[in-house]
């Protein structure tokens, strides 16, 4: 038997660690310290340090969380109430870099700048640079983001509530065990060990490489795909002769990683994962993200049954490939484990999906499992999987 399984944020919980909400309070409110302004860390409290407190950047975050809050809670858009996030908040700073930087105009945001270059003049004015401008500062704010997810996922906690993803792991009646996950985290990597091709390649010297062909090493019955990157994936600085790669360090300093050859691996330090919302669209085309989606397409022309858990289904992108591999065959089902009640886990689906919920339901091309992924016994899992190869045989 042949399995996908697509995991979201939600499966990380049991390790306690933080939420988006969680998230986002804490890169809003929390102590942070920048490095020139390029390398963010967490305040170090009473400790003295050379570094500067982040507090440009978390009030510009703050004045975008307040102009986002005010579009989600207008009444004449009857949206659904929910807390600003930072994945808004990166998807704002993404469309003045777009605007600034990238000469990607767009009529519709041209207010939306001028209020935020009005908000921000003081902002940038304290600048030592004369030159600092609102782009300076979104790519700053961009950074700390980045930075700061990085920090807050790393954790040294054994993960907790993946028994039945390890189970499934070593369980000798499925042959192919394919898991397809949008976060961070390493607690995957945790559970299942080096017994999963993840896209990188060997140790060479003090670090992996990416390569593509190793998801397709036959020795690996478990395929990893991490959809939105990982906090441990770093970008090499490009040389004249080659394309840009990515690249997974082994040691923590930034000085003392080295190849098989013993030539310094430079690399950035920013962590490469995909923040934001609408934003990802365009950023599943480009580099690595464009080939391990490409691999997940396929993955999804060739798997009849998802089995889901964790998602918060606000992904527009990811929706609509699901939405579309209904359409392929009737024969095509999701398992969805999920505790929420029906019709809270519809009004979730940020996209023409949710329309179509219902009547999957209905229909049971979508079966809901009343239990997260940690509440579930592999063997009961697998059993639901049996009964439905059954049934699509007929």
């Amino acid at each position: 038997m042949k399995v996908l399984l697509f995991l979201g944020s939600g499966v990380s919980y049991p390790t306690k660690l933080p939420s988006v909400d969680e998230i986002t309070q804490k890169l809003l409110y929390c102590d942070w310290q920048s490095v020139s302004n390029s390398i963010f860390r967490p305040g170090l409290g009473e400790q003295k340090s050379v570094d500067w407190p982040v507090e440009r950047q978390q009030k510009f975050l703050r004045w975008l969380s307040a102009f986002a809050d005010d579009y989600f809670r207008a009444p004449e858009r009857k949206l659904p109430q929910r807390r600003v996030n930072y994945e808004d908040l990166y998807y704002l700073i993404h469309q003045i870099i777009s605007d600034r930087c990238n000469g990607i105009h767009n009529p519709a945001i041209g207010k939306f700048i001028l209020e935020a270059q009005s908000a921000t003049h003081d902002l940038c004015k304290d600048h030592l640079n004369e030159r600092f401008n609102l782009a300076d500062l979104a790519e700053e704010s961009s950074r700390f983001i980045h930075f700061g997810v990085r920090h807050l996922l790393t954790t040294a906690k054994e993960p907790e509530g993946l028994g039945c993803v390890k189970h499934l792991a070593t369980d000798d009646s499925i042959s192919k065990l394919d898991i397809v996950t949008l976060n961070h985290d390493l607690l995957l990597e945790k559970v299942l060990g080096e017994d999963c091709a993840d896209g990188f390649d060997v140790v060479d010297g003090d670090g992996r490489f990416y390569n593509p062909a190793w998801f397709d090493v036959k020795k690996y019955r478990i395929r990893l795909l991490k959809l939105h990157g990982s906090i441990n994936w770093r970008s090499l600085y490009r040389r004249s002769d080659e394309p840009r790669r990515c690249f997974i360090p082994l040691k923590a300093s930034l000085l003392e990683c080295c190849d098989s050859q013993g030539q310094r691996i430079a690399y950035d330090p920013e962590p490469v994962i995909l923040i934001g919302s609408f934003n990802k669209l365009l950023d599943y085309r480009f580099g690595i993200f464009a080939d391990l989606h490409f691999r997940f397409f396929q993955l999804l022309r060739k798997r009849s049954t998802i089995v889901m858990s964790g998602y918060g289904w606000n992904d527009i992108g990811i929706n609509s490939w699901l939405s579309e591999w209904f359409e392929w065959s009737a024969k095509n089902f999701l398992v969805l484990l999920d505790e929420k009640q029906r019709g809270e886990i519809k009004i979730r689906i940020n996209s023409s999906f949710q329309h179509r919920f219902d009547d999957l339901v209905e229909s049971r091309r979508i079966i809901l499992v009343p239990k997260w992924i940690s509440k579930i016994s592999a063997n009961c899992l697998l059993k639901l999987l049996q009964k439905l190869r059954a049934r699509k045989a007929f």
